[in-house]
């Protein structure tokens, strides 16, 4: 199998993990059994192109379908949904955490700057 074919194979392959995403065990042992099989086929024909690997093994949107079920399919979309929610509020937490501890920061590093109402002497020379 020449370089090219190999890049090509590889290309082949991520368009169909793409569309796998969050695959639990046992399907990313099926898809490595079939990029093994895939790979074999590859090194057995080395003549062959991708678009004969393409035909033989199928579309990256059919493989997808051949791997998992549509009910399995919507699990994991479902997955997916909410592992993305929980990653943007563990973003926006992170961020107004670090922004509460940057101004309090601020504010302990510069009290001289900052005036308290409660303080007499403080308005008394602001006056």
């Amino acid at each position: 199998m020449n370089d090219h074919l190999q890049k090509e194979i590889k290309t082949y392959q991520k368009s169909i993990r793409k569309r796998l995403p969050w695959l639990s065990k046992r399907h990313r042992i099926i898809l490595q059994d079939f990029f093994c099989e895939m790979e074999n086929y590859a090194a057995e024909h080395p003549n062959a192109s991708i678009a004969e690997i393409k035909e033989k093994f199928g579309a990256p949107e059919a493989v997808a379908a051949s791997i998992l079920s549509v009910e399995e399919a919507k699990e994991l979309k479902k997955r997916a949904i909410k592992i993305g929610a929980l990653l943007a509020v563990a973003a926006i937490l992170t961020l107004a955490l670090s922004f509460t501890g940057i101004l309090l920061y601020d504010i302990h590093k510069n009290k001289k700057n900052y005036h308290h109402y409660s303080d007499v002497y403080s308005i008394e020379r602001m006056d």
